[in-house]
C-alpha cells in the first residue's frame, strides 16, 4: 500500500492530527456556550479558545475513595504527622477504584467560565499587568491546572484571599515572586504519600504537606492566583546520580526570561544554579582531611524542560515511553547549558541522545532529527556521558560509541583500542557523594574510654579518633593496664554515628563481650554494632552518647576496629563483583570476589567506559574510567 516509509510515516502524522482536530472540534462544540459568553470580550475569547484547544490530554484522578480521603484530610489539623495521613488513605482507597477521568468529563461550561474570569482578575488587579502579555498570560496564568492534580472548584479565589496580604504594597514583579515562594517554602513541610495520585491544591494548601513535585504544583497555584506567571521546571532524571529527578518554580519575564531561587536563597536569579544541585554536608570536608576518594560535590544535569498546559509537540507517542511528554518544553538555554553535540548519521531516522541510569542502562533524555549526515543535540549540559541511539523496535542501537560532552561541544570519544591494556584496582561501584564524608567528620574528636567499674567514674582514655576515618579503621592502644568495661564515647557536638565496633586483646583475638551497654542510644540497634554490615547503623538520641561493652573479667585492649557511616558502595570482602565495559554494548570483562577493599582486574583496555556490578548486594552503580590510579566518575 505504501511506496516507502516517508510516504507511512506522512499518512500516520496525517491520522493523528484529524483525531487531533477531532477532538478539538468535540470540545468547541461542548463548550460552544462559553465562546457565546464571551463574544463581546475578543481576549477573554482568545483565552477561552486556548483552554479549549489543549484540554485534550489532561486529567484528574476521580472516585469515591479520593472523595472520602480528600474530605478526611480537609478535617483533620495543618502539618497532621504523616502517619496519619498516609493511615487515613489506607481506609479509604478500597472503596472505589481510582481512575483518570479526562477534563472535558468533569468542567461543565459554568465551571470553565469562572475559571476564566477569576484568572482576568488575578492578572488585571495586580499591579504589574502592563508588564505581561496576553500570551505571557495565557501559558502562565491562564490554566485552571499546573500538571496532574485532582481539579478543584474556586481554588484562585480562595488561595487569592489567603496570600494576597503578604504583597500588600508590593510593585515589582520580580519581588513579589520572591515573597511569595519564601513565605509557601517556610511552612511546607515534606512528606512523600503512600497516596499514588496528587491532590488538589485546596486539600496541599490545608494540611501544609506535600511531596517535591507536588509543593511545586502549590506554589505555582498560589502565584498565579496572585497574578504572577509562575511555571514548573524540571529533570526527569539527573545525568550522574540517582534514579530520581527534580522540580522547582520559575518566574518567566514578557520577554521570555526565566527567574528562580536558588535552594536556601531568597533572590530570584536569571541563569541561576539549579536547584538541589549541589550536595549538602552538615560538616564539610576540606582538603586538611585525607580522603583516598574523589567527593562528588554537585550532579549533573543534561536537559532541562518546563511543563506547559499547552501541547507541544515536541515529543510524540512514537518516541520511547521514557520520553514522551507532550506538554513538556526544551529550556534548557534558560539555565545556562550550551553544549551543541554534532555527530555523523547514517540515517533518516529520529536520533536520541542517552545517559546512564543508575543501576540500570541508557534512557533518552533528548531528540533531534538528522540534517544531510549529521544530527546536531543543541544546549546539553557539560561534563555528561552521552550515548546517540536511534530506535529500531524496543532497542536503542547507538550509532557512536559514548561521547564526554564539554561547555560547548564534544571533548572525548571513548573509542577504545583494546591492545593497550593496564591493571586496575577499584574500591567502589558508586561517586563518594559530599554528604557521607560529611557524615565520617562527625566522629572526629570521639574517644575511647575504659574503665574498672561500668559507672566510667575517672575512666582512662585509651584511644582518639583524631582524623577523619574512611572503612573500617584501626586504632592501636598502648599500656599494659587490663579493664573491664570499655565504651566509645560521641564528641559532645554532634551524633557521630559508627556502624561496626570491635575490640581486641592480644595480637589478633576479637574479644566477645558478656554484654553491650549504652546511654542515649535506642537499645534495640546497639546489635548493629556487631552484625558486620557497615549499612546498618545504632540510633543515637543525642549528642554525647556512649555505647560498649562488658568484657566479663580485666584484659589489656591492644586494638580497636571501627567504621563510620556508610552508603553501602564500598567494595566489601566476601562480594562477588562483576566488571562490564561498553563497546556499543555491555561487554562482561570479568568477574570477581573481593577478599578485603578492594577488587583487581588485570587486562582491562585503557581508557574504557566501565562499569562495577555487586552481585551479591546493592544496585547503585555508575559509569566510569579509571584515570591516574582513580576511578573518574560520570
Amino acid at each position: 500500500m505504501y511506496n516507502n516509509i516517508k510516504t507511512k510515516c506522512l499518512f500516520i502524522a496525517l491520522l493523528l492530527q484529524s483525531l487531533i482536530c477531532g477532538a478539538q472540534t468535540c470540545y468547541t462544540e461542548k463548550y460552544a456556550k462559553v465562546l457565546e459568553h464571551f463574544s463581546n470580550d475578543s481576549l477573554k475569547k482568545k483565552a477561552a479558545t486556548f483552554l479549549i484547544d489543549n484540554m485534550d490530554g489532561h486529567s484528574s484522578p476521580e472516585g469515591n475513595s479520593m472523595k472520602l480521603y480528600t474530605d478526611k484530610i480537609m478535617s483533620m489539623w495543618p502539618k497532621t504527622a504523616p502517619k496519619y495521613l498516609d493511615a487515613a488513605w489506607d481506609e479509604c482507597k478500597g472503596t472505589e477504584r481510582v481512575s483518570y477521568v479526562s477534563d472535558s468529563m468533569l468542567i461543565n461550561n459554568a465551571m470553565l467560565i469562572d475559571y476564566i474570569d477569576d484568572a482576568f482578575i488575578d492578572w488585571r488587579e495586580s499591579p504589574w499587568r502592563d508588564d505581561i502579555t496576553f500570551t505571557q498570560f495565557c501559558d502562565y496564568i491562564l490554566p485552571y491546572r499546573v500538571r496532574s492534580e485532582r481539579l478543584s472548584k474556586a481554588w484562585r479565589k480562595k488561595l487569592r484571599e489567603k496570600y494576597l496580604h503578604i504583597i500588600d504594597g508590593v510593585k515589582d514583579m520580580k519581588t513579589a515572586f520572591e515573597i511569595v515562594s519564601d513565605s509557601v517554602k517556610k511552612e511546607l513541610r515534606y512528606w512523600i504519600p503512600t497516596l499514588p495520585y496528587t491532590l488538589d491544591v485546596l486539600t496541599y494548601d490545608h494540611i501544609q504537606r506535600a511531596s517535591c513535585d507536588q509543593q511545586c504544583i502549590l506554589l505555582t497555584s498560589i502565584l498565579r492566583s496572585l497574578g504572577i506567571p509562575a511555571v514548573i521546571d524540571g529533570i526527569s532524571k539527573w545525568a550522574d546520580y540517582s534514579t530520581k529527578g527534580h522540580a522547582w518554580v520559575a518566574l518567566v519575564m514578557s520577554d521570555g526570561s526565566t527567574y528562580t531561587i536558588f535552594d536556601n536563597e531568597h533572590e530570584a536569579k536569571q541563569f541561576n544554579k539549579i536547584n538541589a544541585s549541589f550536595f549538602e554536608s552538615s560538616v564539610p570536608v576540606t582538603e586538611d582531611d585525607i580522603c583516598p576518594y574523589n567527593i562528588k560535590q554537585s550532579k549533573s544535569v543534561s536537559k532541562t524542560f518546563r511543563y506547559h498546559f499547552r501541547d507541544t509537540r515536541l515529543f510524540s507517542k512514537a518516541d520511547p515511553k521514557f520520553l514522551y511528554d507532550r506538554f513538556a518544553a526544551d529550556v534548557s538555554s534558560e539555565y545556562g547549558l550550551s553544549a551543541n553535540i554534532t555527530v555523523p548519521v547514517n540515517t533518516s531516522k529520529p536520533v536520541y541522545l542517552c545517559t546512564f541510569l543508575t543501576g540500570r542502562d541508557w534512557i533518552p533524555v533528548a531528540k533531534a532529527l538528522p540534517a544531510g549526515e549529521s544530527v546536531t543535540f543543541h544546549n546539553v549540559g557539560s561534563g555528561i556521558v552521552c550515548l546517540p541511539v536511534v530506535k529500531d523496535d524496543r532497542l536503542y542501537i547507538p550509532i557512536c560509541s559514548p561521547i564526554l560532552t564539554g561547555r560547548d561541544s564534544i571533548t572525548k570519544i571513548f573509542d577504545i583500542d583494546e591492545t593497550d591494556t593496564c591493571t586496575i584496582t577499584l574500591t567502589r561501584k558508586y561517586p563518594l557523594c559530599a554528604y557521607v564524608p560529611g557524615e565520617w567528620k562527625k566522629i572526629v574528636g570521639g574517644c575511647f574510654e575504659a574503665s574498672d567499674n561500668p559507672d566510667f567514674v575517672h575512666p582512662d582514655t585509651i584511644a582518639v579518633i583524631s582524623s577523619m576515618p574512611y572503612g573500617v579503621t584501626s586504632l592501636p592502644v598502648t599500656g599494659n593496664r587490663e579493664y573491664r568495661y570499655v565504651r566509645f564515647k560521641s564528641p559532645d557536638t554532634m551524633v557521630a554515628l559508627a556502624t561496626e565496633l570491635s575490640f581486641y586483646s592480644g595480637k589478633d583475638e576479637r574479644i566477645k563481650p558478656s554484654c553491650w551497654f549504652s546511654t542515649d542510644v535506642d537499645t534495640s540497634t546497639v546489635r548493629f554494632l556487631s552484625d558486620n554490615d557497615r549499612e546498618t547503623r545504632i540510633r543515637a538520641m543525642k549528642p554525647g552518647y556512649s555505647v560498649g561493652i562488658d568484657i566479663g573479667q580485666p584484659r589489656r585492649i591492644t586494638r580497636i576496629d571501627f567504621a563510620p557511616a556508610s552508603d553501602g558502595n564500598d567494595v566489601e570482602a566476601g562480594h562477588l563483583y562483576e566488571l562490564y565495559m561498553f563497546a556499543r554494548k555491555w561487554r562482561l570483562l570479568g568477574s570477581k570476589r573481593a577478599k578485603g577493599g578492594s577488587v583487581t582486574f588485570h587486562g582491562i583496555p585503557r581508557g574504557a567506559l566501565l562499569l562495577l556490578r555487586d552481585r551479591t548486594r546493592g544496585h547503585e552503580e555508575r559509569i566510569f574510567e579509571y584515570k591516574d590510579n582513580k576511578q573518574q566518575w560520570y
